[in-house]
């Protein structure tokens, strides 16, 4: 057997891609000794990277208009270094930050003379970061410490340029998330790129978070992800079946050979927390992972199990996942000239491997799909799928711990392709729904009124377009409230309560100048 997985590994040392990228973190390790920088530690495989992120809250009144960036600055090896930048905030204010361990100070830009440059006299918020208050374990932390005025001078050795694009905005999503799956973002230089230098992958593509439409309220997420060396373009066949009508497709599109549990931490704060996504226990999410993605979710679910978490039923569907890790890590971790961090993560004596069943399931449901054809000319050792050995994808806790188990004669990658996986993973998620009644079903399905004012937030101008009849059967009483919040959303248009919320104020507006002659 270790021969097998020897002959793997050859081959994959051997490949030019690889080799390439050593030598592309030699030139970073001969750099570093040379002339150091933070820039080149963010980029060096062995150095630990932290993820920071948040939301931007603006004040009222300040009148920002035009390009929005946060932008971390060090002064360990140079003077006022730029270690990261978000261009383009966007509406929803969600930033995040790729950066090593440090003193840090932040800034948020704006172009306020939209001259395509942030100059020094254009930041608008700013914040220290202490290295200190980077977290030792979780490497992942959440940022929301700015003090703002209209202007606060900055030292920066030249204007910094304006990064500019087609993305599309969104109320709820961080810029650029919303995009095709053509998009050049998810072609196989970013994957590759994604493997060998996870650094370059988050200041290309630092969403991570990604959706093929504008957030429909009602719909059920079908969170994607994909394994190593993958993209969101493996889940073609799934989404190409995938009743749009009432789910969603989203996609966590992150550096395959980055560290799991720092992607896993990633996950749980973007899709189980409450931070972004909010909280309604009576819409499911679903969550789709293939290979290593599903270590990934495995572990963000334990987060979900020890900390606070969205009150969403999950459901949780793994698809040739090696969840007692792959020999083959082991042996890159032992003899690579370059060792991916997500390599250690897989190795079958690491930690993360050791730990990644330590919580029973109680606010998630498993279902494991194992694949078991080997379409290899030449067959040694155990059986796997041509790729995760079948004793690593049906690991005993995950067994015990699973509510369905399915295998199915495909290979690894086929598993994604094939009809009948395609149908079965597709009857399971299809045959969940809303806890709303029927009524309030249709109703949502009516959509909205177009909008024509321009008294509108982003926010609210969204929420009338896409479930105005909705709002609207509410307050004329032909459908029953299902919560408190609803019922006081019904008082508060017809004018008996006060309004308490955005989306309120907004709806009593549409309704003033809905009923002006």
């Amino acid at each position: 057997m270790k021969a097998v997985w020897a002959a793997l590994f050859l081959v994959m040392l051997t490949n030019c891609t690889y080799l390439k990228h050593t030598a592309i973190q030699k030139r970073y390790k001969t750099l570093q000794e040379t002339d150091p920088t933070m820039l080149n530690l963010k980029h060096m495989l062995e150095e630990e990277t932290y993820i920071v992120h948040g939301k931007l809250k603006l004040p009222r009144g300040m009148g920002v208009r035009g390009s929005i960036a946060v932008a971390a600055f060090s002064n360990r090896f140079r003077e006022n270094e730029l270690v990261d930048i978000f261009h383009q905030v966007g509406s929803s204010g969600i930033f995040g930050l790729n950066l090593p361990q440090g003193d840090y100070r932040l800034y948020v830009l704006h172009d306020r003379n939209r001259d395509g440059f942030y100059g020094s006299d254009e930041a608008i918020g700013h914040a220290p970061l202490k290295g200190e208050r980077f977290p030792r374990e979780i490497k992942v932390m959440a940022f929301r410490d700015f003090a703002y005025t209209p202007s606060i001078p900055f030292s920066v050795d030249a204007p910094i340029e304006v990064r500019r694009s087609r993305i599309r905005d969104s109320v709820f999503y961080p810029a650029g998330s919303i995009r095709e799956l053509d998009d050049p973002v998810f072609d196989d230089e970013m994957v590759t790129l994604g493997q060998y230098d996870p650094a370059s992958f988050l200041e290309a593509a630092p969403q991570l978070f990604y959706a093929l439409e504008k957030d429909i309220a009602y719909k059920i997420p079908v969170v994607f992800v994909h394994g190593i060396g993958g993209s969101p373009r493996n889940f073609d066949a799934l989404l190409a079946k995938l009743d749009r009508r009432f789910f969603k497709p989203f996609y966590f599109y992150y550096p395959s050979g980055g560290d799991l549990s720092q992607m896993a931490d990633f996950f749980y704060d973007i899709f189980l927390s409450t931070r972004y996504l909010g909280d309604n226990d009576r819409i499911p999410t679903v969550i789709v992972a293939h290979s290593m993605g599903g270590l990934v979710v495995r572990e963000a679910l334990n987060k979900l199990e020890e900390k606070p978490g969205r009150n969403a039923p999950f459901h949780f569907i793994s698809m040739a996942s090696p969840f007692g890790g792959h020999p083959a890590a082991a042996m890159g971790e032992k003899h690579g000239m370059i060792v991916l961090p997500s390599w250690r993560d897989l190795n079958p004596h690491s930690d993360f491997v050791a730990h990644l069943f330590r919580h029973r399931p109680t606010r998630f449901e498993h279902v494991l799909i194992h694949a078991f054809a080997n379409d290899r000319s030449l067959k040694w050792g155990e059986n796997s799928d041509g790729v995760v050995p079948l004793s690593s994808q049906l690991r005993t806790e995950a067994q015990n711990q699973s509510t369905q188990l399915r295998g199915f004669a495909a290979t690894h990658r086929g598993v994604l392709d094939q009809a009948e996986v395609v149908d079965y993973v597709l009857a399971y998620v299809h045959a969940l729904s809303i806890d709303y009644p029927q009524d309030h079903i249709a109703s949502l399905l009516k959509g909205g009124f177009e909008v024509r004012g321009t008294n509108y937030s982003a926010r609210q101008k969204h929420l009338i377009e896409t479930v105005g009849h909705y709002f609207l059967d509410l307050t004329e009483g032909r459908l029953e409230p299902v919560n408190a919040d609803q019922a006081h959303f019904v008082r508060a248009s017809r004018g008996e309560v006060k309004p308490k919320s955005h989306t309120e104020r907004g709806w009593i507006k549409y309704l003033r100048e809905r009923d002006r002659p």
